[in-house]
């Protein structure tokens, strides 16, 4: 993950587009923040993945969230339901 990158993320089943953009604060905090594909903030919950069994949910998060430790993967649902796919994180540089 480069220090700044934004994200088109499709959410399912709706073919409404969020776009995250993420920055990484002091090498630890990750920053996200998260609009529709109009520029709109929305509430949402943000699953982090850290592991097969450890998911930490910030729950009613608008406009952006900050993550003290960096996840493996994470997902999007936000309060009207729309779910973005879960997206791995593999390397500090790329997000697939």
């Amino acid at each position: 993950m480069r220090n700044d990158s934004i994200l088109v993320l499709d959410s399912s089943p709706q073919k409404t587009r969020l776009v995250v953009n993420e920055s990484l604060k002091n090498g630890k905090k990750i920053v996200f923040y998260v609009k529709d594909s109009q520029g709109n903030f929305f509430n949402y919950y943000l699953y982090a993945v850290y592991n097969q069994k450890d998911t930490i949910i910030y729950k009613d998060q608008f406009e952006k969230t900050i993550v003290k430790k960096r996840p493996s993967a994470f997902y999007i649902i936000s309060s009207e339901g729309k779910r973005s796919p879960v997206y791995y994180l593999k390397s500090k540089k790329v997000i697939f």
